[in-house]
C-alpha cells in the first residue's frame, strides 16, 4: 500500500501551483500511477498529469484486442492529453493474412477515431508519416484539435517496402510504371493538404516526398498564417534529393532554405521571430549569389534565435563534395547578427566552422553549447581530423556544454587507446556537460581518469555502439557484433566526483551523494531522461542510425485508464 505523506496531501489545499511544483520533482509516472491508483484526491489532483503525454505505437491500438482499445473511445482520460506521439513499432505486415493496404487503412481509421476523442492535443508528432497517413488523417488532425499549436511529421519513405508506390500524391520518385503495391488513392496524402494548417508555434517537416516548389509554396503559407512560430525543422527524403543527382548548376536542391526565404518575404510577411531552426538533410544554409543571407533575415529576426542546426556534411551530399556547391554562410553565427543564441548542432566539424569559431570573441563563446552529432555514416577522408581541429580551437573550449564528433574507424579496428588529447580539457572547469560517441569495445577508462580533473563537470555522456557497420559489396552494410565492455557507472562516479547526472550506453543515470563516501543512483525512464539529460539526446532517427541503443527507446505504453 502506497502511503502520502501528510505534508503531501496538505499541498493539495495549496492549489493547482503548488501539485504543478510536487509533479515537476516527481516526473516517474509509475509512481504518479501507483499513488492514484490508491488515492482518490490524489487521482482527481494528478491524472490531468498523468494523461498529458502519451506515446504511441501501430500495435498499441490497431491489432486484434489492442492493450489501448480506451484511446478510440471517449473518456475523462483522453480529454486530458496535450501532446501525442506516434510511431507504428512493432509493425509488422504479413501479406498471407492481410494486404498492406488494409494495415494502412485501419491505422490511419483508428488514428482518426483517437483524434476525435483528444479536443485538447496541442502536439501532434507522427513518426514514419510515408507510411501512415492520408489526407482524411490530416484533415481530421486539424479539424478535431482546435488547440494544435506544434506538428511534427517525418515523411521519409519508408524502408522497408522500396517497391511500393509513394503515399505522396505528387511524388513521383522511385515510380515504377508498375509498382510492386500500388497504393490507392484513399491512403495517399497530397503536399497541399499541408495547408490547412495555421497559427502553429512549431512546425517540423522532415523527409519531405515530391515537387520542392510544391512544398516551398505550402510552407511559405503555413509560416504566413503563423505569426507567433518559434520553432522550424526542415529536411528533404533521400530519395527526392537523389533525384537532382544527375544536375551539374545551382539548383533548387541548394537553395531550398534560400528559396523558402525569399518566396515567404515575397509574400509581403514579416520576419518571424524564430527562437530554434533546425535544417536536416539536405537543407543549406548557404550563401546567396552574392554572397550573403539576406535571404533568412527575410525569414526571421535572428536577433531572438537561441538554437541552430546546420547540416553540413558536404561529404554525403551526392557521395562528394561537388565542385559547384555553395558555401555556406558561417559567418552568420555572430554576435552581430545572433546576439542570443545559445545552442549550436553542427553535423560534423569542418575547416569553414573551425575558422567560424576563431573569429568569435570569448564572451560569445562562452554563452554557446556546442553539439557535433555523431553520425558514423559519413566517410569523408579528413572527418578523422576533426576532434583533435575541434580540441585546438580555443573559442570552441570556451564553449559551457561540448559534444564531441565521433570518428570513423575502418577495418573493424577499435578506436586508438589515445586519450592523451583530451588532455586541454583537464582545465576547462566552465565545461559543465560534455558527451562522446567512442567506437571501441574496450571501456574508455583512460578517459575517465581525464574527466575526474575537471571540477565544473555535472554532466557526462559516453555511448558506443554494440556493433560496427562496415561497407560490404555494393555497399551493402555488414553488420560485426562484438564483444563490448562497458563503463561501470560506480567507478565513474567514484572518479568524477562533481557528477550529477551521466548517461551511459543509452541509459540515463542520477546520481545522488547522501555523504562523500557514498553514492546511490537512479536509473531514470525514457521520458524523465529526455528532460534531465536533454543536451545529450539525439534529435532524429538519423542521427540513431546504427546505434542500437537508442532504437525506439523513446516509446513504451501509455497507462490505462485508472
Amino acid at each position: 500500500m502506497v502511503s502520502l505523506a501528510p505534508e503531501l496531501l496538505r499541498s493539495f489545499g495549496c492549489g493547482l501551483t503548488a501539485i504543478t511544483v510536487w509533479y515537476q520533482q516527481a516526473t516517474n509516472k509509475k509512481t504518479l500511477r501507483a499513488l492514484c491508483r490508491v488515492n482518490k484526491a490524489f487521482k482527481d489532483a494528478f491524472s490531468e498529469f498523468l494523461y498529458a503525454e502519451v506515446y504511441l505505437g501501430y500495435n498499441h491500438f490497431v491489432k486484434d484486442d489492442p492493450p489501448q482499445k480506451w484511446l478510440v473511445k471517449e473518456s475523462p482520460e483522453t480529454r486530458h492529453i496535450k501532446v501525442i506521439h506516434f510511431r507504428p513499432k512493432g509493425f509488422e505486415w504479413n501479406s498471407r493474412e492481410m494486404e498492406l493496404d488494409d494495415h494502412v487503412r485501419n491505422c490511419n481509421s483508428q488514428l482518426r477515431r483517437m483524434l476525435a476523442n483528444t479536443p485538447n492535443v496541442k502536439k501532434f508528432v507522427l513518426e514514419d508519416g510515408e507510411f501512415f497517413l492520408s489526407s482524411a488523417t490530416l484533415k481530421a488532425l486539424k479539424h478535431c484539435c482546435p488547440n494544435l499549436e506544434d506538428i511534427s511529421f517525418d515523411l521519409e519513405s519508408h524502408p522497408h517496402q522500396p517497391g511500393a508506390d509513394r503515399y505522396c500524391s505528387d511524388d513521383d520518385s522511385w515510380r515504377d510504371p508498375e509498382p510492386i503495391m500500388p497504393v490507392p488513392d484513399d491512403l495517399k496524402y497530397s503536399i497541399a493538404d499541408f495547408n490547412v494548417f495555421s497559427g502553429l508555434t512549431g512546425l517540423h517537416l522532415t523527409g519531405l516526398q515530391g515537387l520542392i516548389p510544391k512544398w516551398i509554396e505550402t510552407i511559405a503559407r503555413i509560416l504566413g498564417s503563423s505569426p507567433k512560430l518559434t520553432d522550424l525543422s526542415l529536411s528533404l527524403s533521400r530519395p527526392t534529393a537523389d533525384t537532382f543527382s544527375t544536375l551539374d548548376d545551382r539548383d533548387e536542391l541548394y537553395d531550398f532554405l534560400m528559396n523558402l526565404g525569399n518566396h515567404y518575404g515575397g509574400l509581403g510577411h514579416p520576419p518571424l521571430r524564430l527562437k530554434s531552426l533546425k535544417l536536416y538533410y539536405p537543407v543549406l544554409l548557404c550563401e546567396d549569389e552574392d554572397g550573403g543571407f539576406d535571404y533568412l533575415e527575410k525569414l526571421t529576426d535572428l536577433n531572438h534565435l537561441q538554437e541552430l542546426r546546420l547540416f553540413n556534411q558536404s561529404a554525403i551530399i551526392r557521395g562528394n563534395s561537388p565542385p559547384d556547391a555553395p558555401e555556406l554562410a558561417y559567418y552568420a553565427i555572430d554576435p552581430s547578427t545572433m546576439p542570443n543564441l545559445r545552442q549550436l548542432t553542427l553535423g560534423a566539424w569542418e575547416s569553414g566552422i573551425s575558422h567560424c569559431f576563431e573569429e568569435l570573441t570569448e564572451e560569445y563563446a562562452s554563452q554557446l553549447s556546442v553539439r557535433v552529432d555523431p553520425q558514423t555514416f559519413i566517410f569523408d577522408p579528413n572527418y578523422e581530423e576533426g576532434i583533435p581541429d575541434m580540441l585546438d580551437n580555443e573559442m570552441v573550449l570556451r564553449a559551457k556544454e561540448l559534444i564531441i564528433p565521433q570518428t570513423w574507424i575502418e577495418n573493424d579496428a577499435d578506436a586508438l587507446d589515445n586519450w592523451d588529447m583530451f588532455k586541454v580539457l583537464e582545465s576547462c572547469h566552465w565545461i559543465s556537460s560534455i558527451g562522446f560517441t567512442i567506437d571501441t569495445t574496450m571501456a574508455p577508462y583512460g578517459l575517465i581518469d581525464i574527466l575526474a580533473n575537471m571540477k565544473g563537470l555535472k554532466k557526462l555522456s559516453i555511448e558506443y555502439p554494440k556493433f560496427k557497420t562496415n561497407r560490404g559489396q555494393r555497399g551493402d552494410p555488414i553488420q560485426r557484433r562484438k564483444k563490448v565492455e562497458y563503463l561501470k557507472p560506480e567507478i565513474v562516479a567514484a572518479k568524477c566526483k562533481h557528477l550529477t547526472y551521466m548517461r551511459l550506453h543509452g541509459h540515463g543515470i542520477k546520481i545522488w551523494r547522501p555523504s562523500e563516501r557514498t553514492v546511490e543512483f537512479e536509473y531514470l525512464e525514457d521520458e524523465e531522461d529526455a528532460v534531465v539529460g536533454a543536451f545529450f539526446r539525439k534529435e532524429t532517427r538519423e542521427d540513431n542510425d546504427w546505434i542500437a541503443e537508442a532504437m525506439d527507446s523513446d516509446y513504451f505504453d501509455p497507462p490505462r485508464p485508472l
